[in-house]
């Protein structure tokens, strides 16, 4: 995949909104609203669908909901966003989103993913021809996040003896 690194960042960032959201709810940590906060305030992140204002004709949005496969609930804080250029933005509480599109994003392609479900990976040209609002459902994914372990003694370069040389 060929990705910038701003998209790349955006969507770390919101990742991370996801993962603190599930935490909160999961866990009881109130870690999210204030990380929340924080992602409002960010240049890279639209509030869509509430606040964002087309600045240009050629602008349309692609509206839709997400939800779960399995039940058919609305699935809140999924991140949507192009993978190719700075556009993003994260479901309401039911579900639903406003992606910003201009006319050279056509090529591009859409990424829907939240933690806990497979990613929906959509071109964004058959995304526009769909009339209304479209609607798209993930997968519960059964795969556990993989667990990275940090050690700093693990940079020591160990001989054949497994002691450090």
């Amino acid at each position: 995949m060929n990705a910038s690194n701003s998209a790349v960042n955006t969507y770390s960032t919101i990742e991370k909104s996801s993962l603190l959201f599930l935490n909160q709810v999961l866990k009881g940590e109130d870690k999210f609203k204030e990380y929340h906060s924080e992602l409002e305030k960010a240049p890279h992140i639209t509030r869509a669908p509430f606040t964002w204002i087309a600045t240009s004709t050629d602008d349309t949005f692609l509206n839709g909901v997400v939800r779960d496969k399995a039940t058919n609930q609305p699935l809140p804080f999924v991140n949507v966003g192009l993978m190719h250029h700075e556009v993003g933005t994260v479901t309401n509480e039911s579900g639903s989103f406003a992606l910003p599109l201009a006319k050279n994003h056509g090529k591009d392609s859409a990424r829907v993913s939240m933690v806990g479900f497979k990613a929906q990976v959509f071109k964004a040209s058959e995304l526009l021809k769909r009339k209304g609002v479209i609607e798209i459902k993930l997968e519960q994914s059964l795969e556990t996040p993989q667990t990275i372990y940090f050690n700093p003694q693990s940079s020591v370069r160990k001989g054949a003896t497994g002691r450090p040389s």
